[in-house]
């Protein structure tokens, strides 16, 4: 559930789950209400999982952060950026949380969102416009 405009919502809820009561109440409230469609399982599934990485206690350091998007300036695995982390000292559990974030914030983008779950073998690169 999300506000797009001042008066549009976006409810990303199925239909069967909790979206028909959800779109009652924004519908009570003057809103339009969007219900996006055909989401597959693969995305829906990678947008869950990186969801939970978007609050604040993932998010990395502002050195961290610089170290990240330098150590994924071109298309690599996660595992290797872990690696390179690692080697500058960074702890593992720290530097994924921080990858998972900052994807999550679009400051880094998944080569394969939509045919894979994301795993470590997964590639990221940084988003050059930050």
């Amino acid at each position: 559930l999300r506000r797009l405009r001042s008066t549009v919502l976006a409810i990303t809820a199925t239909r069967n789950h909790c979206g028909d009561a959800l779109a009652g109440v924004a519908q009570d409230r003057g809103w339009s209400v969007v219900t996006p469609d055909g989401i597959d399982a693969v995305s829906l599934g990678n947008l869950r999982w990186l969801a939970a990485y978007r609050v604040d206690r993932y998010a990395p350091s502002p050195a961290l952060r610089l170290r990240l998007r330098a150590a994924c300036a071109s298309w690599v695995t996660i595992e290797n950026a872990l690696g390179r982390l690692v080697d500058q000292n960074e702890s593992r559990e720290g530097a994924l949380g921080g990858i998972l974030h900052l994807l999550w914030a679009h400051e880094l983008e998944l080569e394969d969102m939509t045919s894979k779950p994301i795993s470590m073998r997964s590639c990221v690169r940084t988003v050059k416009e930050f």
